[in-house]
């Protein structure tokens, strides 16, 4: 396994997904690896909304759910944004918003990505999980602190307990932007070097934009692990609308409470 995907470990056999080690609750971000997709979708893809065969993409979630040990439940009509939807049924009503949480057992958390952030929150103190889904408006609006108010919220949660894990997106390497996208990167982040400019473009870590959120939502350091591997660098494990030119797979993150 490449230093690269250090500190994930790559599971499963026909549907191969990536977990954090230190992450005690069933979760996983999964790969292209595995599945019956084929052309540009080749591989695991999990996406419903694509141009893929349906049936095809019907057996791929099927595959992953076996290796997970749970069903794919869509729960999230994803707008970019950071709102957050709490979850409290194991088929609850599709919701707009980015990012949602829990504290009932055995509900099953998923959302599909493509290069941008997913993050896993687990709150072992009290009992929640959260996920949530940071694009770069999403990363700007604050969704991953939206979900730390929320769990402290709604469920009396502590941002000092919570393990959080950053799973794979697009890396600093390879998110190249303009202006009008760079501009309120430097705004919500002074002085914290997260934009770099490359001849009339933009370099943005949405990686450390989301770690520098989460820290001062309270979040310690030691406390978020950053996969750190980049979707649109490693073709051969992961989907990336910018890399394939928005005809591509999608990957799930998903995380339950046992």
């Amino acid at each position: 396994m490449s230093d690269n995907l250090a500190p994930a470990l790559l599971k499963g056999e026909q549907a191969r997904y990536l977990t954090f080690p230190y992450l005690a609750v069933p979760h996983g971000f999964s790969t292209r690896l595995g599945g019956v997709s084929q052309g540009p979708y080749r591989g695991l893809n999990i996406g419903q909304t694509t141009s893929d065969v349906p049936r095809r993409v019907h057996e791929n979630r099927l595959r992953l759910e076996r290796e997970l040990g749970f069903p794919l439940v869509r729960i999230l009509n994803m707008v970019h944004g950071a709102h957050v939807v709490r979850v409290d049924s194991l088929r609850p009503r599709i919701r707009t918003g980015d990012a949602c949480i829990t504290d009932r057992p055995g509900v099953p958390m998923m959302m599909t990505t493509a290069d941008c952030v997913p993050i896993l929150f687990h709150d072992p103190v009290r009992g929640v999980v959260g996920l949530a889904h940071a694009g770069w408006r999403g990363t700007v609006q604050g969704v991953a602190q939206a979900t730390v108010t929320a769990m402290v919220a709604e469920y009396g949660c502590r941002a000092a307990d919570l393990q959080v894990a950053i799973g794979p997106a697009i890396g600093p390497c390879c998110f190249e932007v303009h202006e009008d996208v760079a501009d309120p990167f430097l705004r919500r982040f002074p002085g914290k070097e997260l934009v770099q400019p490359q001849g009339n473009m933009f370099i943005v870590d949405l990686w450390r934009a989301n770690l520098e959120i989460l820290l001062d939502a309270g979040v310690p350091e030691a406390q978020v692990c950053t996969s750190r591997v980049c979707t649109s660098c490693r073709k051969d494990l992961f989907y990336s609308y910018r890399r394939d030119q928005k005809v591509t797979g999608r990957m799930a993150a998903v995380i339950c409470l046992p």
